[in-house]
C-alpha cells in the first residue's frame, strides 16, 4: 500500500515538473521574442 502511495506522489511531482517545464519554455519563448524586436 505505501508503494502505492509513494508511485502516485512521484507521479503528481513529474506532473508538476512537466507544467513547471512548459511554463519556462513558454516564458523563455517571450524573452527571445521580445529580444527579436
Amino acid at each position: 500500500m505505501a508503494n502505492l502511495q509513494e508511485s502516485l506522489t512521484i507521479q503528481r511531482l513529474g506532473e508538476r515538473l512537466e507544467a513547471t517545464k512548459v511554463a519556462l519554455e513558454s516564458l523563455f519563448a517571450k524573452v527571445i521574442g521580445l529580444e527579436d524586436l
